[in-house]
C-alpha cells in the first residue's frame, strides 16, 4: 500500500491486477462485502469471489469489476471486535450500571455496581 498523490491519507493498493484507492481514516468504518459471480466464472477476480470496501451508500455492484460478469452479494457474518474498556466493571459502575453472572441455576451474583450481592429465584 502507498500513499496516493498528495493525500497522504489516500491508499492505494492492487487486488488481482485492480487497483484501489480509499482514505485510511475510512477504512475503519467502511464495511466489506462479499461478491460471487452469480454463474461459472473462470475470471481471476471473480471466479472464488470476492471482498470489496465501499460505503453503505454506494449503488450495488451488480457485475464483476475485471470481466463484467454478474455478481451478487454473499450476506456473511459481520467481524465484531470487543475492545476497550466498554464492559470493564470500573466502566459499568462510573455510568450507573450493575452487572450480575449466573452463579447457579437462578442464582446471579454481583460483578460491579451498587444493588444486592447476589439475587436469587424463590423456590418455595
Amino acid at each position: 500500500m502507498s500513499g496516493c498523490g498528495r493525500n497522504p491519507d489516500i491508499v492505494s493498493h492492487t487486488v488481482k491486477g485492480l487497483r484501489f484507492s480509499y482514505s485510511e481514516r475510512l477504512q475503519k468504518t467502511m464495511p466489506i462485502y462479499e461478491y460471487q459471480a452469480t454463474s461459472d466464472s473462470d475470471c481471476s477476480f471473480c471466479g472464488d469471489g470476492f471482498e470489496i470496501m465501499k460505503k453503505i451508500n454506494d449503488p450495488e455492484l451488480v457485475s464483476c469489476p475485471s470481466c463484467g460478469r454478474g455478481v451478487t452479494q454473499i450476506i456473511s457474518a459481520p467481524n465484531l471486535s470487543r475492545s476497550g474498556t466498554a464492559l470493564d466493571a470500573r466502566n459499568i459502575e462510573k455510568h450507573g450500571f450493575t452487572q450480575y453472572k449466573k452463579s447457579g441455576k437462578g442464582v446471579y451474583e454481583k460483578t460491579a455496581g451498587k444493588g444486592p450481592n447476589v439475587i436469587s429465584a424463590d423456590s418455595d
